[in-house]
């Protein structure tokens, strides 16, 4: 089991096509062995626990169709290391 740490309070605005701006608040930092460190933001209450499975990574809408609009990732959200989970996606619209 990895361990949330506590991390400095931010908080980030998000612009969606549907519901406006989504406001998220920074919750800890996880650190994934073999991976990285990952933020671990919060759009509402504080989580009693946290699951981090990367069999559920997908793309996102934007992905497929550039008439979709996708926020970037913050920088506590990317890692360097390759993780075969999730959707095949050949990049290809």
């Amino acid at each position: 089991m990895t361990a949330l740490e506590p991390a400095d309070p931010r908080r980030i605005e998000v612009e969606t096509g549907t519901d406006g701006i989504v406001p998220f608040q920074l919750f800890g930092v996880v650190d994934v062995p073999g991976v990285g460190t990952l933020d671990v933001w919060r759009p509402g209450s504080e989580p009693k626990s946290l699951v981090l499975d990367f069999n559920f990574a997908y793309n996102p809408s934007c992905a497929y169709d550039p008439a979709w609009a996708c926020p970037l990732a913050q920088p506590g959200n990317t890692v360097d290391a390759s993780i075969p989970v999730g959707e095949r996606y050949s990049g290809d619209y």
